[in-house]
């Protein structure tokens, strides 16, 4: 599964959704025959007729199903997740950039249907995280702590 619910939020950074694939439902059930490209199996004595996508593992006499197709499963996550009714697109994982250190100052192009770093955002996260290295440093300086015990402290 490599589709994502990309959320955008009102101060235009997004928020990824990535569906548990453990979390799509699915049952055991008895497997009776197959009939052209589907199966029919037998849950709780009754018998169903089911695609063959639908099937997660089998053995001899027994098979583990979705009880839900794969639409059916995203759309029950991205609706759930997302309870505030924001605007979204559905992208694929490769559209995500792959550097995480700055997704605070991810957005999405509209454009080009694909997630951008903001560089205004990232140049305030650098400088705001060199701003806390150094009064960091300025504690431990003050301290009188070498940075291996600061490191220590710190962890």
């Amino acid at each position: 599964m490599s589709k994502v619910r990309l959320l955008k939020r009102l101060d235009g950074t997004v928020s990824i959704v990535v569906p548990a694939l453990k979390s799509r439902r699915r049952t055991p059930a008895k497997f009776i025959r197959e009939i052209l490209d589907k199966y029919v199996i037998e849950v709780s004595g009754v018998e169903f007729l089911v695609d063959k996508d639908m099937i997660i593992g089998q053995l001899p006499d027994k098979i583990v199903l979705y009880l839900e197709t794969e639409q059916e499963f995203l759309d029950r996550v991205f609706t759930k997740m997302n309870p505030e009714s924001l605007p979204y697109e559905d992208i694929d994982t490769a559209d995500l950039p792959t550097d995480r250190d700055y997704r605070g100052a991810w957005e999405f192009d509209d454009v080009t249907k694909k997630v951008k770093v903001n560089q205004g955002k990232k140049n305030a996260q650098d400088a705001k995280k060199a701003l806390k290295d150094s009064a960091k440093a300025k504690i431990i300086n003050k301290a009188g702590l070498t940075q291996e015990e600061a490191e220590a402290y710190l962890s």
